[in-house]
This record gives structure tokens, sequence and C-alpha cells, in this order.
């Protein structure tokens, strides 16, 4: 019988190294923010954002669904789908580059926006090699291999961090800032690939519809990716580098205070992949407990932490930062139902739900933000975010619900 304690005490060690791993990354993203706002002006930093946030959502046209499938089908012994996926990838990539050029063209002849144009065309000829081999994180997920993911997860922020702050630091020119930033992340990505293929030489067995799953899991995954950048991207393009520059700042800790949702999915996916389904939903509910306890304590001890660590890190230009930090803290606590129901989605593949718990909050969080950011600018890109979580959340738990109740009629 699966309590809470045993839930706890299963995922303690290997959530304590992903826990590691997260702060020690959460400590590097500060200083590297911190190098910026000192370094650079709020225009300069706001453009570099902008370009890294229209290089992300790209990474569909590279299949990265694949990570996911890569996670599931490993931990059910299926390894092959590293090495295909990633072949297949770095192919589909090259469509990536040619929508990012395209956007390229776009600024140069309707915006006359030299210098976005060239660094979108610098963009566009790294992308294959920045989008395509990052599967070795999620092959060592898949495996349950925490300790040696989170070891090279930090060996990787601290190379790409490190490499792109000196080019920052040295005063170089943002053309040549992003086409480091981009070779960087790209080379260690490759590298770390081929360490795992060569360490645990993976078989070559493939679930014959892993691959069909994978793209199907893109296409869904590409509406919260898109959304997750979308914030970004409307202050880009509509407010300007500068304001973009000062959200970003505000949604440094909050964003990373998120990404304990993505530490607990992966300690539950793998697991999750292997029980049999009455064991799912109990494993789901008891996460929940878990999620609840975690999520709470953050969120306070964040919202304290936010004030001192803004005023002493960054520079004066983005003291607005820190109460906008503080409001964005509060969609953790209100996210939590659709965090944990997300990933009992995820594992029981029901493409379907997935598919509208992606498309639904979308669609009114881009309703939200061209409604409320013309007339509140930030604070209507936060109003957004609000609703959006709430709605992913209340989709979440009545699909969940249904499945449920439908799953022990069944059983009866």
């Amino acid at each position: 019988m699966l309590n809470f304690y045993n839930l706890v005490k299963l995922h303690s060690k290997d959530g304590f190294y992903l826990l590691l791993r997260h702060i020690i990354t959460i400590i590097i993203n500060l200083l590297f923010v911190s190098v910026w706002t000192h370094h650079a002006s709020p225009e300069t930093y706001g453009t570099y954002l902008l370009v890294i946030a229209i290089c992300t959502v790209m990474t569909p046209f590279s299949i990265h669904g694949f990570n996911t499938v890569i996670i599931q089908e490993v931990a059910r012994g299926h390894e092959g789908v590293l090495k295909s996926g990633t072949k297949l990838r770095l192919i589909y990539s090259i469509l990536g580059s040619l929508a990012i050029i395209i956007l390229a063209e776009y600024y140069r002849f309707f915006q006359n926006n030299s210098q976005l144009t060239t660094l979108l065309i610098i963009t566009a000829f790294c992308f294959p090699f920045f989008a395509s081999f990052d599967g070795w994180s999620h092959f060592l997920i898949g495996k349950q291999k925490y300790k040696m993911f989170s070891h090279f997860q930090i060996i990787y922020t601290l190379v790409v961090t490190s490499v792109t702050l000196l080019a920052v630091y040295l005063g170089f020119k943002l053309s040549w800032i992003i086409l480091i930033n981009l070779l960087t992340i790209g080379t260690v990505n490759l590298l770390l690939f081929l360490y795992v293929l060569r360490k645990y030489e993976p078989n070559k067995l493939i679930e014959k519809d892993a691959m069909v799953y994978a793209k199907k899991i893109t296409l869904i995954d590409a509406i919260p990716l898109i959304e997750a950048k979308l914030d970004r991207l409307i202050a880009g393009f509509f407010l300007g580098a500068q304001p973009l520059a000062i959200f970003s700042v505000a949604k440094l800790i909050p964003e990373q205070g998120k990404q304990i949702y993505y530490i607990l999915s992966q300690l539950f996916v793998p697991k999750l992949a292997s029980k049999r389904s009455f064991e799912v939903y109990q494993y789901t509910e008891k996460g929940l407990i878990l999620f609840i306890l975690v999520i709470s304590f953050s969120t306070v001890f964040l919202f304290f932490l936010i004030p001192p660590i803004y005023k002493f890190l960054f520079s004066g230009t983005y003291i607005k930062s820190i109460y906008l930090a503080q409001l964005l803290l509060f969609p953790l606590l209100i996210g939590l139902p659709g965090a944990i129901f997300d990933i009992f989605f995820r594992v029981s593949t029901q493409a379907r739900q997935q598919f509208y718990l992606r498309t639904i909050p979308m669609i009114i969080y881009l309703g939200s933000m061209i409604l409320f950011v013309p007339v509140f600018h930030l604070k209507g890109i936060i109003l957004s975010i609000y609703i959006r979580t709430v709605t992913f959340s209340i989709l979440a738990s009545v699909f969940y619900f249904k499945n449920r109740s439908v799953y022990k009629v069944a059983r009866i």
C-alpha cells in the first residue's frame, strides 16, 4: 500500500540531487542576470532576451516532443529512441532555421530593423546545432540516473553561463554574444550526448509508435512552449526592449520557483510510467499533497527573499521589478492542481486531454494579453498570467476527476 510517508521516502534521495542542481542553477542565473544589468543597457539586454525567446519558440520544428518520449521509452527499456530521435530532430530543425530567416526578412523589409535582422540570421544558422542534441538529459531521467543528470546539468549551466558572461563582461557586440551563446549550448549538449552514448551503449529497441507519439507530443507541447515565452514576445514586440528587460528580471525568481514543478515531474514520470492504472491514480493524488507542501513553503519563502536579493544584485534601473516579481509568485500556488494532473495525462498518453489543456488556456491567455496589455502594460501581462493559471488548473482538475470516475465504473 502506497502511503504518503513512503512516497516522500521514495523520492527524498533522488529529489535531493535534483533540488541541489536547481539551487545551483538559480544562483548561476541570478549572477548571470546581475552581470547583464550592470554591464549592458536595458535596451541591449531586452533585445538579447527577445532573440533568445524567438529561438526557443522555434524548437518545435526540431520535434522536441522526442524528449518526453525518451523519458517514457527508456523507463520501459526501449533505448533506441535516443539515437533515432536525435537524427530526425537534426533534419527537421532545418525548418526552424527557415522560419527564423523568414522572420528576419520581415524585420528587414517591414520594420526596417537591421540589428534584429542580423541577429536573427545568426540565430537561424546556429539553430540546428542549438536545438537537436539535448536528448542526453532526458535519457538519464528515463534511467533514473538523477545524480549524474544533476551533475551534468550543473556543468552545462556553468560552462554556458561562464562563456556568455565573459563575452558580456568584455563588451562584445550583441551579435557576437548571441553567436557565442548558441554555439556553446550546442557544443556542450553534443559532448554530453556523445558521452552518454559511449557510457550506456543504448540498445536498439524502439516502440513502433514512438515516432508518431513524439510528433503528437511536439504539437501539443508547442502550445505551452510558445505560451511560456508569449509574455516576453508581447513585451518585446509591443512595449519595447526596456520593459521586456524589467519584466524578465521580475520573472527571474518566480520562474525558477516554477521549475519545482519540473523537478517533481522528473521524479514522478519515470515511476508512473511503470505502474498499473489504479496505482497511477493513487500516486497522483499522494503527489498532490507533496506538491502543496513544497510549493507553499517555497512561495512564502521567496516572497520575503525577493526584495533584498533584487536590491543587492541588480542595478537601480530594475527597482520596479521587485513588486512585479512578488506578484508573479502566487500563480505557483494557483497552478498546483494543473501541474500534478498534467503529469498524470502525460504518463497516461491521453493526447486529446493534453491538447485541450494546452489550447484552451493558451487562447484565453492570448486574448487576455491583447485586451489588458495596451491598457495596463506590464501589469496587464501579470493579470493575464493569473487568468491563464486559473483556467488551466480548473480544466486539468475536471479532466482528471472525469477520467477517475470512468475508471472506477470500468473496474466495477
